[in-house]
């Protein structure tokens, strides 16, 4: 190797090792600014804790926590000093700004009035999470890296695990990297504000309706708009959309959907001007109609790029009357011919890295071999394009 080359490969090495280093600093544990014991106020010292600086909590019980009107200029961080090990409940409301609550074992909490620029991260909740910003937009909330696991809500709750309600646009909460999974009579996330953001990363599974009298859905729309649900992977559950009371501009698009059992789970009724687009669907039916009882179809719908594997579109309601108004179906791969809709269709089987039923996320990216590599209507592969990286 030539002087000149050597000297710029080392650099390059040097450069790439600085950015893996700044990177891997980033996502360690900040170092503990003050150290609680169980039954301690946390309220008191996030309330008295310099901008900036991070609160550990040891293993043990902190019971119902309340922050309100703390506001930080810098976040201040609430996290555990082992893994999860401290167990507390979350209040966060009024002015509240700034604060991060990671690694941490959370029972009942709610976030609610005007709090903003509040992350609840690498947590596992035992109970349920209710976020409820009805003053205010952009609040900069992200729910990210946590577990919501085999939860029951009571019977008086709201439906989700994860329950997000409010009416100014965008609200700004963001859901990225999450699990939802587990038997337990609750959907795994109920949208009842605009703008809700639902990836990526999240992993829905195993969310069953069994004998609950409450309807259990992975995601379920209730008086939602313009949400984006992005970069998920939805399996082994009975119904993974559930939005059958209307929606506007959702944005459905890089989510594998693997069914597995002909379900009808996928559920968008009266909608105007969503876009479903490079999803893979295997064994579930799109639903892009209206109840029966409702007089008001579902229109504008856009839905291209998408692999339907032993799936298609439905788009009459259940007595058959057409209602799916201004609908555009193109560039959609089929396995079979009776299910095609729209224009530049293609027939075939796909073929994935994972095999023909890939049993991991990172799976069913499509092999160069395929039907519908490249093939989309933008150069990309037809269906998902995000497998959990």
């Amino acid at each position: 190797m030539q002087r000149q080359n050597l000297t710029v490969w080392v650099v390059c090495v040097a450069a790439l090792l600085g950015v893996l280093t700044a990177r891997a600093g980033s996502d360690a544990p900040s170092a503990c600014t003050q150290t609680l014991n169980p039954g301690s106020s946390v309220t008191s010292a996030v309330s008295s804790a310099p901008a900036g600086s991070t609160i550990c909590l040891n293993t043990g019980s902190y019971g119902n926590q309340s922050f309100n009107g703390i506001v930080k200029s810098s976040t201040v961080t609430v996290r555990s000093t082992e893994a999860q090990g401290a167990v507390i409940s979350l209040s966060i409301g009024g002015t509240t700004s700034g604060l991060r609550f990671d690694s941490l074992a959370i029972g009942s909490s709610g976030i609610q009035g005007t709090a903003k620029n509040i992350t609840i991260s690498n947590s596992r909740f035992t109970n349920q999470l209710v976020i409820r910003m009805d003053a205010v937009a952009n609040a900069n909330i992200l729910i990210d890296g946590n577990t919501f696991d085999g939860i029951s809500v009571c019977g008086s709750c709201y439906e989700g695990r994860l329950q997000v309600n409010g009416g100014a646009y965008p609200i700004g909460v963001k859901v990225t990297r999450n699990h939802f999974g587990g038997r337990g009579e609750s959907d795994g996330i109920q949208i009842g504000a605009p703008g809700v953001v639902v990836g990526p990363g999240n992993v829905f599974e195993d969310i069953r309706q069994g004998s609950y009298s409450r309807h259990v859905d992975a995601i379920q729309g209730y008086g939602q708009s313009r949400t984006t649900i992005t970069g998920n992977y939805f399996r082994n559950s009975d119904v993974f959309l559930m939005f059958p009371d209307g929606g506007t501009a959702e944005l459905i698009n890089n989510n594998v959907f693997d069914g597995g059992s002909g379900n009808n789970g996928i559920q968008l009724g009266s909608h105007n001007g969503d876009v479903f687009e490079h999803n893979t669907v295997r064994n579930v039916t799109v639903n892009m109609d209206k109840k029966t009882e409702n007089t008001t179809p579902s229109q504008n719908i856009v839905a291209r790029n998408n692999i339907m594997i032993g799936s298609n579109f439905k788009t009459v309601d259940t007595n058959g009357t057409p209602a799916c108004t201004n609908c555009t179906f193109d560039h959609n791969l089929f396995t079979s011919s009776g299910s095609v809709k729209g224009t530049a269709s293609m027939v075939g089987t796909p073929l994935f890295v994972g095999g023909s039923v890939p049993s991991t996320w990172a799976g069913w990216q499509l092999a160069p071999s395929s039907p519908g590599f490249a093939g989309g209507s933008d150069g990309k592969d037809m269906g998902a394009n995000y497998f959990g990286k």
